[in-house]
Formats: structure tokens, sequence, C-alpha cells
């Protein structure tokens, strides 16, 4: 059994700072606006953090896995449960809050692959677009990164209504 829920305290922090740091990814922003995947031994498996820009638009920031997890479905499990219910894992909100999407209308998700994970996100129905699809707050994302090169980052949307 796997539980998906908001991360909390010092000790998930590092954790999922570690996690995070194995893909050169930081923590978004506070622990609390963070979600973890939990086993039930436990093991933190990984975690994400998504933003909410309007009432059917968000922004998933961070998202990784473990790498002791990887090729076992535990990173589809969690990004499948993220895209089912985007507003349910989502506390950072700059827009009209989503909290009231009835079942079946579309959202978008959009976020910025790097490198080697832009074919997980595309096996899980996102596809690449340019940066002026995602929110104005993302369109610079990329600009004047020292790495921008070497991570290959791709800016990419999810749209519920094409699944």
């Amino acid at each position: 059994m796997h539980q998906i829920r908001f991360a909390s305290g010092n000790i998930e922090k590092a954790v999922l700072t570690g996690i995070f740091a194995e893909h050169r990814l930081g923590l978004a922003g506070g622990i609390e606006e963070h979600v973890v995947l939990i086993e039930a031994d436990g093991f933190i498996a990984g975690g994400a953090m998504l933003s909410n820009w309007d009432k059917t638009v968000f922004h998933l920031d961070v998202f990784g896995v473990h790498r002791a997890a990887h090729g076992i479905g535990l990173g589809s499990l969690l990004m499948e449960e993220l895209l089912r219910e985007p507003w349910k894992y989502c506390r950072r909100v700059y827009g009209e809050v989503g909290q009231d999407i009835p079942q079946g209308y579309p959202f978008v998700v959009t976020t910025v692959s790097r490198g080697y994970a832009r074919e997980f996100y595309k096996k899980h129905g996102f596809e690449e677009c340019g940066f002026d699809a995602l929110p104005d707050y993302y369109h610079c994302q990329c600009s004047g990164c020292p790495e921008k090169e070497s991570c290959i980052s791709t800016p990419m949307i999810f749209c519920s209504n094409l699944k």
C-alpha cells in the first residue's frame, strides 16, 4: 500500500531534498507545499510540488523519484495520481482555487522536463510545447541558467480532456 500526502517535518524535508538532488533539482517551496509518496514500510519513494495558477491551470514545479525506486512503477503511480486530481495535491495557489472543479472538467498541467525525463512525461500524456504555453511566471524559467544547454529543458503540457 502506498500513501501520497503533503510532506512535513525536517526528516521528510531532508529525504525529499536528497531525492531531488539526485536529479539536480531542489525544493520548489516550503516542505509543506510538496507531496511525498510513501511506501507501506515508511520508505519515501518520491515527491512533487504543484502550483495552481488559475482554476484549471496547474504547473508541476518539481517531480522526482528515489533512484532505488526507478523502474518499478512508483513514479508512474505518483504522476497518475497528480494528474487525476491536481487540485487535491496543490497548496501553492496564485489564481482562482480549483477545488470545486467538477469531475471530468478539463484542466491543464504544465512542466519543464530535463533531459531523459521527457520520455517519462510523454508516457503520461504530456506533449512538448513552447515556454509561452506555461503560466507567465515560467516563461523565462531557463533563461540565463548555466545548465540550459546540458539539461535539455523541454516545456511540456498535459491536457486532461485529451486522454
